[in-house]
């Protein structure tokens, strides 16, 4: 056999070992097509139509697409943005940007949609409808119990009661301002038979029977209109009347200066010793309702220890205590 016939042979033979290697253990990466895209290698056993077994390397896509199950976007750590396109360039196709209410700065963040499952047919909260299955409902009317575009929220503030549209918010809606805001939150009533007699909490009086009065005057346990409501601070007595307050007629005020609450006063003899205002809250001490912590006694406003001195005679000994030196401004021990 020539010599250059058995060369050529013996390089075609080295080259097919090659072919085979090649293809029984593969290159760098191989299972992988597309980032996010996994092959799976398998062995499939087929019979030769004459009996004989025989295998074939089989190779199959398991996933199709990246799958994002958990909401969050693809190195996107919550950052902040105005419009969708600020996200998807940062942080991948699969996210936009999750609007925020006025009171949280109006500025949103880049959130992932979920990709692998289908829009809810009901919801508790924004994080159920994030999916890209829910198009541009990426919000949960939480009223309504379903996702909804961001402009299709129950307002967040309101009012008066025509801000709260029926089909935004519910069959029976309302604006409920707290007796010391300014603007209310648009709340729904239920369809109980009748108002409640009695009440613990505001929300008690959220029934269509109880008409305007949608407020629990806790001191007096019953559903009232927003004016018949006890006030929720005061600075004396008659910001407590009792015809709002009840028995907590009382404007206890823990620190002088600032307001107090409505209380009920106990009743009983003025103590001798005191170590703090609410130990001079009692009816026999009168318009002492105050504990001078240097006398220890119950008093007035105008027989406490000055805050700001100029000479020793500012510390009355009367109002100071043992506290009768005039140093840096402040009344000191001897």
């Amino acid at each position: 056999m020539p010599a250059q016939f058995l060369y050529v042979r013996t390089l075609g033979i080295f080259l097919g070992v090659l072919c085979c290697l090649f293809v029984s253990v593969g290159c760098p990466g191989a299972g992988l097509d597309e980032p996010g895209h996994e092959l799976l290698r398998e062995v499939r056993s087929e019979t030769a139509p004459d009996g004989g077994g025989r295998e074939s390397l089989v190779e199959e896509t398991i996933e199709e697409k990246l799958c994002i199950a958990d909401g969050k976007a693809p190195s996107c750590d919550d950052q902040k943005c105005n419009e969708d396109q600020e996200c998807k360039r940062t942080c991948g196709a699969q996210s936009f940007c999750k609007l925020a209410p006025y009171w949280q700065g109006g500025q949103g963040s880049c959130v992932g949609k979920r990709t692998c499952e289908d829009c809810p047919s009901t919801c508790k909260e924004d994080k159920d409808c994030q999916v890209e299955a829910c198009g541009q409902a990426l919000y949960c009317n939480t009223t309504l119990k379903k996702c909804v575009p961001f402009g299709q929220l129950c307002p967040f503030t309101c009012l008066l009661d025509i801000h709260c549209p029926a089909s935004l918010c519910g069959a029976r809606p309302f604006c409920q301002r707290a007796v010391s805001e300014k603007t209310g939150r648009c709340q729904n009533r239920s369809s109980a038979a009748s108002c409640p007699v009695t009440c613990t909490q505001t929300s008690d009086c959220w029934v269509e029977d109880c008409a305007k009065r949608t407020y629990c005057n806790t001191q007096l346990g019953k559903c009232v209109e927003r004016e018949q409501v006890c006030p929720y601070s005061c600075t004396n007595d008659g910001d407590c009347d009792a015809r709002r307050c009840g028995t907590f007629s009382f404007c206890y005020i823990d620190y002088i200066g600032r307001t107090g609450k409505c209380e009920e006063r106990k009743s009983g003899q003025c103590p001798s010793s005191c170590d703090e205002h609410r130990d001079c809250a009692v009816s026999g001490c009168g318009d002492n309702r105050f504990c001078n912590r240097d006398t220890r006694s119950c008093t007035t406003t105008d027989k406490m220890c000055t805050d700001f001195c100029r000479t020793d005679a500012d510390c009355i000994p009367e109002h100071c205590g043992p506290r009768k030196i005039c140093k840096r401004a402040m009344c000191w021990p001897e």
